[in-house]
């Protein structure tokens, strides 16, 4: 096809060209940035703890928890990825995109941690065609199936019945924000085509992103999505039953960190008041002490 019929990339390019005239040299709104920065340490936490799996299977001379290994290194490869394009669509301000991401990458903190409490992982690795897959998700993850690894966490962090019912409340409501961008409907649409139009009168076009409250919602669920997980699994990796992760290297000294500072730095952004993002009228969690 001659290309004097392709002007897609022209188009895309010159609205690209005026926003960024429009943006200048403006940053990221401050409250988004610091979170953002959060996401980051989360990212390299997961990818470190990828590499260090993936290097001990190959140095491995028995065939000892294999399964457990193989799948906690394949599902935290997996959270770092889909963390890292959330990250890559929320500094874009391409928020209803990062809520799709941010479901699917809350998915596979979900079956980590049903593998850190059923002994499923060989049944996860041995899944690999598409309807076994889906078996296994309709299975173990689908319609509430997590609920008791939810108890379970709950009793490890000795919350109070009133903070328990809370924390489910948020989650509840949450999860329905994020699942309400990815099937098709009038208010997904209505989302998606004017998300950052209104309040910075963005007339080149809502599909190219702008910042507004919604991107406080979607990184703080991820974020404390992470919080409770580490918080509520404090023997992975280096103590689990099986899959232990040994220790010898630098990668595994940055993972044992990341398990210090992601919980405290993330217990700080929720303790403070005076950010929006983590406040009690606009989070929840934040008002649990048993995170800190």
């Amino acid at each position: 096809m001659s290309e004097d019929f392709l002007h897609g990339r022209q188009w895309i390019e010159f609205l690209l060209k005026l926003r960024a005239e429009e943006q200048g040299q403006a940053t990221l709104p401050k409250e988004i940035d610091n979170c953002i920065i959060l996401l980051d340490e989360c990212i390299s936490f997961f990818g470190c703890l990828q590499f260090s799996y993936f290097q001990e299977i190959r140095n491995q001379q028995d065939n000892e928890d294999i399964y457990e290994r193989r799948a906690y290194a394949l599902l935290s490869g997996a959270i770092a990825h889909y963390l890292f394009c959330l990250r890559q669509l929320s500094v874009k301000g391409l928020d209803v995109g990062a809520r799709a991401i941010c479901r699917i990458t809350s998915e596979y903190i979900d079956t980590l941690a049903l593998l850190l409490e059923k002994d499923l992982a060989q049944v996860f690795c041995e899944s690999q065609e598409p309807e076994a897959a889906n078996k296994f998700w309709h299975t173990h993850l689908s319609k509430g199936k997590l609920s008791d690894i939810n108890d379970n966490f709950y009793r490890k962090l000795n919350l109070s019945s009133d903070q328990i019912k809370e924390d489910k409340k948020w989650h509840r409501e949450e999860t329905s924000v994020l699942s309400s961008t990815i099937h098709p409907s009038f208010m997904a649409a209505y989302i998606a085509s004017s998300s950052g139009s209104w309040e910075q009168k963005n007339v080149l076009g809502a599909y190219l992103g702008g910042f507004d409250y919604s991107q406080f919602r979607t990184i703080r669920y991820i974020l404390i999505k992470i919080l409770v997980f580490i918080a509520g699994h404090p023997e992975f990796p280096f103590e689990t039953p099986k899959g232990r992760l040994l220790e010898h290297g630098i990668m595994h000294d940055y993972v044992r960190n990341g398990l210090i500072v992601i919980p405290k730095v993330c217990s700080l952004l929720l303790a403070d008041p005076r950010n929006p993002m983590f406040s009690r009228e606009s989070g929840r969690l934040a008002s649990v002490d048993g995170v800190s």
